[in-house]
């Protein structure tokens, strides 16, 4: 369960063991438990975490040595999204797997791994545990959220783990399931947050995103300084940013605290239609956002 990815804003997925527990309204629909139970037929969710296997460990020293040839081609540093199919942070995982991704970590100190966990609360005691209260300087940590409520309440646990990582923190907020301002949460956000990723929801029930949400953000991260990524507009899509296409009728009215309505067209109602992650595309008012934060230096 290593593998190079498609995913917008990194290079690699490692994970080193799979499976979790449902802890925020975005988990509601998850892609890893879909993926893992229903292609992969391994019923892995609200159970206990499986380690994955050696060979699935290995990858991560083999991304490393091909790190100069890589830096050389992008200018960059590889990118490691850390753990797709599980939480880093989740206390049902042992310690001692986390020692040992420490350990692989420091093993490869050319590759910047980013580790997003819906736990944010747990990171800073973990990461301590993991580094012996050293966090090396190509650890990114990022934190879910996915609307008004998460943001109040975890900012102030992000801002906590900024303050013993060398990189700044960033977020996901995919899938965006409400209007979001992180500077009603927090007006310090931006000191602590260097990158935030937007993304509405993919798959089987996938709840729609109001196009003035991720608008919202943008602006935000623009008037803060802070590097913004629009990973996808999902399953839905706004009806004119598609309807040139084909002919399309809106199958939901969103307003902007949410709620479906059955006819569009008053201010802040936004029409939106179902046409599948590929077609509804990541281009927000003609534009692709790939907003990426200050590069890991090493």
């Amino acid at each position: 369960m290593a593998t190079d990815t498609k995913i917008e804003w990194c290079d690699h997925t490692f994970n080193p063991w799979i499976g979790c527990t449902k802890v925020s309204p975005g988990c509601d629909h998850c892609y890893a438990q879909t993926l893992m139970e229903v292609r992969h037929k391994r019923a892995v969710w609200g159970r206990r975490p499986v380690l994955t296997a050696d060979g699935t460990w290995s990858q991560p020293r083999k991304w490393e040595r091909a790190a100069e040839t890589f830096r050389a081609k992008h200018g960059r540093h590889q990118r490691v999204f850390c753990s797709s199919l599980a939480d880093v942070f989740d206390n049902k995982a042992d310690d001692a797997w986390r020692g040992r991704l420490g350990a692989t970590i420091l093993n490869t100190p050319s590759l910047e791994w980013l580790l997003l966990t819906k736990r944010i609360g747990n990171a800073v005691d973990m990461l301590a545990n993991m580094f012996s209260y050293d966090v090396p300087a190509n650890v990114r940590a990022g934190a879910t959220i996915v609307n008004q409520e998460e943001a109040a309440r975890d900012l102030g646990k992000i801002r906590a783990v900024a303050a013993v990582t060398k990189l700044k923190p960033f977020l996901s907020m995919e899938p965006l399931l409400g209007q979001v301002s992180l500077a009603a949460a927090d007006p310090a956000w931006h000191q602590y947050v260097g990158w935030v990723i937007v993304g509405g929801e993919s798959g089987p029930g996938a709840r729609p995103m109001h196009p003035d949400w991720v608008r919202a953000l943008r602006d935000e991260c623009a008037e803060a300084g802070v590097p913004f990524l629009f990973k996808q507009w999902g399953e839905w899509a706004p009806l004119d940013h598609v309807k040139l296409s084909r002919d399309l009728t809106p199958a939901a009215s969103l307003m902007l605290d949410g709620t479906r309505v059955v006819h569009g067209g008053a201010p802040h109602i936004a029409e939106l239609v179902r046409v599948g992650k590929k077609e509804a595309g990541r281009l927000l008012d003609g534009s692709e956002h790939n907003g990426f934060p200050e590069a890991m230096v090493a």
